[in-house]
């Protein structure tokens, strides 16, 4: 019932917005019990597909990445060794992502990321980790770039890596992230599609190499994408 309440969604019949049929319809509709009608909506409210408003009925809305991410979570706290193949996946993405927004950079945008940029550098002036920060940096490239699905896809991993350990993102190490964060910012705002690629790719290598340091990982488990 849940998948085809979500394929109703993904398929364009209903959209963000939309309130859901009455129950009886719906469950008049797909053969089923309005109690088995009432445990899919609970489910697809879960994942962030729904939204119950008392007195306005079941409302469908767009899950964000916190949403989309959590039917990963259990399979990363069950299974602790994929969080390398989530930090690899990351590695093939965004020296994609920082060429496209290479391409696509206004001077709109440079701003914003050299605001992002001064942020980062009054955090650590202050004695405070780059956590957010460093994320929100992440996802300013990733909306610079102008593609709604990268960003949807980048806002799901970073919802996943937000609930791994810190010590496994280079926002422990403040002062190396921020001056690789620069060299990406720089490439991406002289439009230097090969610089940015070449700069996300060191930074992401970087983590990788913290976890290899702090988890004890042997370095053939670090593969190349």
């Amino acid at each position: 019932m849940r998948d085809a309440l979500q394929a109703m969604i993904r398929e364009g019949d209903l959209n963000a917005g939309d309130r859901l049929p009455p129950e009886r319809d719906l469950a008049s509709r797909f053969g089923v019990s309005r109690t088995t009608l009432r445990d899919a909506i609970r489910e697809l409210e879960l994942l962030g597909y729904l939204e119950v408003r008392q007195g306005d009925g079941t409302v469908v809305r767009h899950p964000g990445g916190e949403a989309l991410a959590t039917p990963f979570r259990s399979l990363l706290r069950s299974q602790p060794q994929l969080a390398e193949d989530l930090l690899q996946f990351r590695r093939i993405l965004e020296p994609e992502i920082a060429v496209l927004a290479a391409s696509r950079c206004t001077d709109a945008d440079a701003a914003e990321l050299r605001d992002s940029l001064d942020r980062q550098r009054r955090i650590i002036e202050a004695g405070r980790r780059l956590m957010t920060e460093d994320l929100g940096f992440h996802r300013l490239i990733a909306r610079v770039a102008g593609n709604a699905t990268v960003l949807q896809v980048l806002n799901t991993l970073q919802a996943m890596l937000r609930d791994m350990r810190s010590h496994m993102l280079t926002a422990d190490q403040p002062v190396l992230a921020l001056q690789q964060h620069t060299e990406i910012a720089e490439a991406i705002i002289s439009g230097d599609g090969d610089g940015a690629r070449r700069a996300a790719l060191e930074h992401l290598e970087a983590v990788e190499r913290s976890i290899v340091r702090d988890q004890g990982i042997s370095p053939r488990e670090v593969r190349e994408p």
